[in-house]
């Protein structure tokens, strides 16, 4: 399963993780049980709800030195919608790629 890939979102600088003017949310449809890896472009928080709870991580890689990739995050996803959050921006522009690891 591929979702889609490099989304660019608008956020105003705020750095904390509280629901605040730069938060921004997506939803997914994840079609059957997955792990699913979301990567953003610049530092940011990245939360996943599902069935009105918070998706606990199932794992994370950062790193600064890669130009477009700052950090992914895996989670654990049951088919049906899910909600995507991101956080805490620090520019005002961010990609993001979702999609399921290999």
């Amino acid at each position: 399963m591929k979702l889609p890939t490099w989304s660019a979102l608008k956020f105003r600088r705020n750095a904390h993780r509280q629901p605040a003017p730069s938060a921004r949310r997506a939803s997914v449809t994840v079609p059957q049980d997955a792990e699913l890896q979301v990567t953003v472009s610049d530092e940011a928080w990245i939360d996943v709800v599902q069935d009105g709870r918070s998706v606990k991580s199932a794992g994370v890689s950062g790193v600064k030195t890669c130009p477009g990739i700052r950090k992914s995050v895996r989670f654990k996803l049951t088919a049906g919608p899910a909600t995507l959050q991101f956080s805490g921006a620090k520019k005002p522009d961010l990609k993001v790629a979702v999609l399921t690891p290999e």
